[in-house]
């Protein structure tokens, strides 16, 4: 029937964006071109405007895939101590930018030419850990004094990451515990906690 998905339509959109996600974590963006991406996926080039009619809206797709992985990859690990939680997230937020640099410093930093579609992918991750450190402490109606105070720490968490992955000279552990003392001075100063 016309305009039902085939597993083949399917397959092919998924292979690029996988691999259009594998490209974008060690090559810039603008060093890539769609006929690169579809060669490697095995997808042929007129296949590829079935599913993303430019570069960028496959780039977006992949980088909507990228953050969900995130955000999925650093949930809350099991317990409820919030201390081993929090770091547990936090290492898998490091983690996750170390093995994707070309993704998530262009998500934190800016990409090319998609700054309001990256900038809303941003919010929503900011908003989840936000949304889960607080539930961790019990706050269920957060002032808006600590809603600001939590959003910069995740814009300091981010830059952090970002100037870490530029100078690797900086053992993960010591930045994790410099991001885990910004976040107590943020939830101290916003009253959340003692």
């Amino acid at each position: 029937m016309v305009g039902l998905a085939t597993a083949s339509d399917d397959d092919s959109r998924e292979r690029l964006i996988r691999t259009a996600g594998q490209i974008f974590a060690h090559q810039p963006y603008d060093s890539v071109s769609l006929v690169d991406i579809a060669m490697i996926a095995g997808v042929a080039l007129h296949q590829v405007g079935d599913h993303f009619p430019d570069k960028q809206d496959l780039y977006l797709a992949q980088l909507s895939r990228s953050v969900e992985a995130l955000v999925t990859h650093t949930g809350p690990a099991q317990g409820d101590a919030v201390g081993p939680v929090v770091r547990s997230g936090l290492q898998s937020h490091l983690d996750f930018a170390e093995a994707n640099p070309a993704i998530y410093k262009p998500l934190i930093e800016g990409g090319p030419g998609i700054e309001a579609e990256a900038q809303a992918l941003v919010r929503w991750v900011e908003d989840a850990f936000t949304s889960r450190i607080l539930k961790l402490l019990g706050v269920t109606r957060p002032s808006p004094q600590i809603l600001v105070e939590m959003a910069g720490w995740m814009a300091f968490v981010q830059r952090t990451t970002s100037r870490w992955l530029d100078h690797p000279g900086l053992d993960s552990e010591e930045l994790l515990a410099i991001q885990l003392r910004h976040l107590m001075n943020a939830l101290r100063i916003g009253g959340a906690a003692s």
